[in-house]
């Protein structure tokens, strides 16, 4: 299970902007409205619960917020826009050309997988795009109400955690044996374990997240004499004097003008926020008693007041700006750190031509590490990404034979017949380890970053609570740290007492 630190019960019901979009359209896909009906098999996978007793062939609906491939309403391999992105292509490179090979593989093996799921249980299943708002809609509505509009609903923790603390989601713990997969092996998908006893929030296992790491200039600090962070790291000396010390050797007049023209920071300032919190152990909104006023959340703010205020090391930014030009500021070579990831070095061009295409890359290499450790951080136990976004599915409250539905939801995810080899071929990671560097042994050091990140994951949704925090007075200092947690803890807490209906 994925067991989030305090997390007991976490928050918000989010006020509904959009009108209800119907399950059964919206996504631009024919779903014929007579399902056809038959005998469903016995199960073929550990996965699977016997429930020929009760026997649904009613079409499955899953509600989410992007057109999706393959289902029941999917012809052809070329229904997928991503069969043609994998088809090979002049000047491909033969590591880009392994990758497509795999990707295709994993999709003809997903489009079958379609034919024996309707076969097995004698019904349909199709994915429905409801738009991100329709979706929130749809389940305080629908479900409030006990007719869920659809059967299964992708979901991100802002909408599902809410959504179980509720009981507008179906318990798996009532439907499923103790020694299921999903409690055991946990081969196919896991579950979000919130302290009361519960399983209803599901996540696919495999894949890829965006992890955040922290991004540096190697040539830059091998250019002062700083040692690798990585190996400050595992030694446990990446504290953040250490970084504020690295930040302000980098930090320099270099043309001697009388102006500083080169920093040891630059960031946008929540992205910077989050990271701090996560490494020194502290949170705002992870349980239903605000933590924006505790010791450690001061450390935090004073850390960032500090960073733009005192040690002067980051480069002056403001809220005007666009946040990706500020994200991809350390192109010009003049930066010491900033808060990394893929997309990032895919935004606005690209930092490495990884693969044969792009015709750019940096003069530098980019390394990522892990955040410094606070003075209340923890580097063996605090988690280091903050995972309130992916892919999180729950099956309503109130659907007709919940079981089937489960089953459906794991075969769909299951097209790799427990073969997880299949399923998690290094091949197709490609684009998560080849984009972040110009060699491979610069590749490899990122992508192990980015697995261990992902290894320790916490949901707190104190950016997805309708509280705007006035970071930029902190940063151009008139607040102080003490002031910021005053101006925001109660604002918080009244968010969390709301969820709560207290």
């Amino acid at each position: 299970m994925l067991k989030f630190k305090k997390t007991i019960a976490i928050l918000l019901a989010l006020v509904m902007v959009l009108s209800l979009a119907a399950c059964k359209s919206g996504d631009g896909k024919e779903t014929p409205t007579n399902a056809p009906t038959g005998e469903a098999s016995n199960p073929v996978t550990p996965g699977n619960t016997d429930n020929t007793a009760k026997k649904r062939t009613k079409d499955i609906y899953i509600g989410t917020w992007w057109v999706q491939h393959y289902d029941s309403a999917d012809d052809e391999l070329e229904d997928s826009p991503d069969w043609v992105v994998n088809q090979d292509k002049e000047g491909d490179d033969e590591i880009t050309k392994a990758a497509n090979k795999v990707n295709r593989d994993q999709m003809e093996a997903r489009f079958a997988n379609v034919k024996t799921i309707e076969n097995r249980y004698g019904l349909k299943f199709y994915w429905t795009n409801l738009t991100y708002a329709g979706v929130k809609e749809s389940i305080n509505t629908s479900i409030l109400a006990g007719s869920p509009d659809c059967d299964i609903y992708l979901t991100d923790a802002g909408m599902a955690i809410p959504a179980q603390m509720n009981g507008l989601c179906t318990d798996l713990k009532t439907i499923l044996p103790a020694d299921h997969d999903l409690f055991t092996d946990q081969t196919v998908m896991t579950y979000l374990d919130l302290g009361d006893g519960r399983a209803c929030i599901l996540r696919r296992q495999g894949g890829m997240n965006n992890t955040h790491p922290l991004s540096f200039n190697m040539q830059l600090l091998e250019e002062y004499n700083l040692e690798d962070p990585r190996d400050l790291w595992n030694r446990g000396e990446w504290t953040w004097d250490k970084f504020n010390e690295y930040m302000q050797v980098l930090t320099q007049d270099t043309d001697g003008d009388g102006q500083i023209d080169q920093y040891g920071f630059c960031g946008w300032d929540s992205d910077l926020f989050e990271e701090l919190m996560l490494s020194n152990g502290a949170n705002i909104a992870a349980t239903p008693t605000e933590g924006l006023s505790s010791p450690a959340m001061g450390e935090v703010l004073q850390q960032v007041y500090d960073m733009y205020n005192v040690y002067n090391v980051c480069v002056p930014v403001s809220y005007e700006e666009d946040a990706n030009d500020v994200r991809t500021r350390y192109r010009n070579g003049n930066i010491g750190f900033w808060m990394g990831d893929v997309w990032i070095s895919q935004t606005n061009g690209s930092d490495y031509d990884w693969d044969g295409t792009l015709g750019y890359t940096l003069p530098f290499d980019i390394a990522y590490c892990h955040w410094p450790v606070g003075p209340s951080g923890n580097k063996d136990t605090d988690p280091q990404l903050n995972d309130v976004g992916g892919e999180l599915y729950i099956i309503p409250a109130g659907v007709e034979d919940p079981l089937t539905v489960y089953n459906v939801l794991y075969d769909m995810w299951n097209w790799y017949e427990l073969d997880t080899v299949k399923r998690d071929d290094p091949a197709t990671f490609n684009w998560w380890i080849n984009a972040t560097g110009k060699t491979d042994e610069m590749r490899q050091a990122n992508w192990k970053i980015q697995q261990e990140i992902m290894a320790k994951t916490t949901v707190d949704l104190w950016n997805s609570i309708g509280v705007n925090y006035d970071l930029w007075s902190l940063m151009n200092g008139t607040v102080t740290p003490a002031q910021f947690q005053e101006m925001h803890k109660q604002e918080v807490q009244d968010a969390l007492d709301a969820t709560f209906g207290k």
